[in-house]
């Protein structure tokens, strides 16, 4: 219990700065930005994990969903971003050095693994479709005023 409590919060705590972080890029509602520099709390974006986390937690508590399920669709959504990151790394990679050819390999036995995952890799892949259409929306969108000061230091 207390491993799986240590790793939840890590992995909470960073996706709450990545949800700051996005936000203070232009990648997610800028809303969202306020907390993103060091020192600061994401507390908008915990907010949005926090009504995303709460209504699948009563579903697992509750017996609803099948936990197991619940699990190989995480796992599947943490393999393609684990793929999409090594293939990040083959593009800046110097090419046929090691590092690169181990990026290659890796990426072989990522895209393995994800292949087991059958149908729940809808999911990732609707993720990214939705991540691809707000990058589409907030393109053709108005500048409007912003909710942070951004540091022009």
């Amino acid at each position: 219990m207390f491993l799986t409590f240590g790793a939840v919060n890590a992995y909470l705590a960073g996706a709450a700065r990545l949800g700051a972080a996005l936000a203070r890029d232009g990648a997610a509602p800028r809303r969202l930005a306020r907390g993103g520099r060091p020192g600061e709390v994401p507390r908008r974006s915990l907010a949005v994990l926090a009504c995303g986390c709460v209504p699948v937690g009563a579903v697992a508590a509750t017996g609803t969903a099948d936990l197991d399920r619940l699990m190989r669709a995480t796992s599947t959504c943490l393999a393609a971003v684990t793929l999409a990151g090594v293939l990040a790394a083959l593009v800046l990679l110097p090419r046929r050095t090691p590092l690169w050819w181990a990026a290659v390999g890796s990426a072989a036995v990522i895209a393995t693994v994800l292949a087991f995952s059958g149908p729940l890799l809808l999911i990732p892949l609707g993720l990214a479709a939705a991540a691809y259409c707000f990058q589409i929306f907030t393109r053709r969108r108005p500048a409007r005023g912003r909710d942070v000061q951004e540091d022009h230091a």
